[in-house]
């Protein structure tokens, strides 16, 4: 549920990646190869190549899955979040309002990673799993945008922009080749990781980040 901001208050909206950025690892990555029947060494060099989109390699790795919902859970239980992510949301709250979380993985395992550190009342978008004992699919119900990634991260900008009458900065907070779309619709980008070697490739502005305390310090300068 998002939380009202008022006009006073709507000088910054945040953005989140979740893989790699709210948590430490790509834990949908790790996920899907572990399931893998037969391994995800050939969608990873054609991702980190971009010759496959988000929406594509997704299909791809979720046909090749045997493995249970109970299952994975119990592996992405392993993986943490930034311990500075949760800071960062209260201050956030108290400046402008929640970040939003943004995310080309799987709703999922999202959900569950934000509720074991009490961030389930986060407002997420993701694309859907749906199980049938040991086998997966993707479904794409934010499928509207560019048509290569699952949930176009520049699309879901755009709307809650809308909905929510945001006039005020829009941040944005990524890491990876799945946050390029936003690059767009954003004011203020923090990039690490793979979406900061593009940035710099591309002469894009941004802010280097490592964690979210620096995020916090960079926007709150605390």
């Amino acid at each position: 549920m998002t939380i009202p901001v008022t006009s006073e208050e709507n000088t910054l909206r945040v953005f989140c990646d979740f893989d790699g950025t709210i948590a430490l690892k790509d834990v949908g990555y790790h996920m899907l190869s572990h399931f893998s029947t037969v391994g995800n060494d050939d969608l990873a060099e054609l991702w980190n190549s971009r010759k496959i989109g988000a929406r594509e390699c997704l299909k791809i790795e979720a046909s090749r899955i045997n493995a249970s919902r109970e299952d994975m859970l119990a592996f992405v239980g392993r993986f943490e979040l930034d311990p500075s992510f949760k800071d960062f949301v209260r201050l956030a709250s108290e400046r402008c309002a929640p970040p939003i979380a943004l995310s080309d993985g799987l709703d999922f395992y999202i959900d569950h990673l934000l509720q074991k550190h009490g961030l389930g009342h986060l407002e997420r978008y993701a694309n859907r799993a749906v199980f049938a004992g040991r086998s997966m699919t993707v479904e794409f119900p934010y499928d509207n945008g560019c048509g290569v990634c699952g949930s176009c991260k520049a699309q879901r900008i755009r709307e809650i922009k809308r909905r929510d009458n945001i006039t005020g900065q829009i941040v944005f907070v990524g890491d990876g080749y799945s946050d390029i779309c936003a690059i767009a619709e954003t004011d203020i980008l923090f990039a690490k990781s793979d979406l900061r070697r593009y940035c710099e490739s591309e002469n894009i502005p941004h802010r280097p980040f490592e964690t979210f305390a620096d995020v916090s310090k960079s926007l709150f300068g605390e």
